[in-house]
């Protein structure tokens, strides 16, 4: 399964975060306001809201774990 990954270096640690606003599982997660965001694995189910709500494209695809048929294209729900 496809799970999202924080790109740090694009990370504008925003506040609020809007990709942890639209996060349905909470798995987007910040440790400190002036932080940046990260993603909680066990929490990401894979759906991909986050991505298109972070206005700096800081939230990409992991392909960790990824299976090798799985496309990077489409998400299983």
């Amino acid at each position: 399964m496809l799970r999202a990954s924080v790109d740090w270096d694009s990370c504008q640690m925003c506040e609020p975060c809007e990709a942890r606003l639209a996060c349905v599982t909470r798995a987007v997660t910040k440790i400190d306001a002036d932080g940046p965001a990260w993603i909680e694995t066990k929490r990401c189910n894979g759906c991909g809201d986050c991505l298109p709500a972070c206005a700096y494209g800081a939230i990409g695809w992991s392909t960790a774990g990824r299976k090798s048929e799985e496309p990077l294209g489409e998400v299983a729900r």
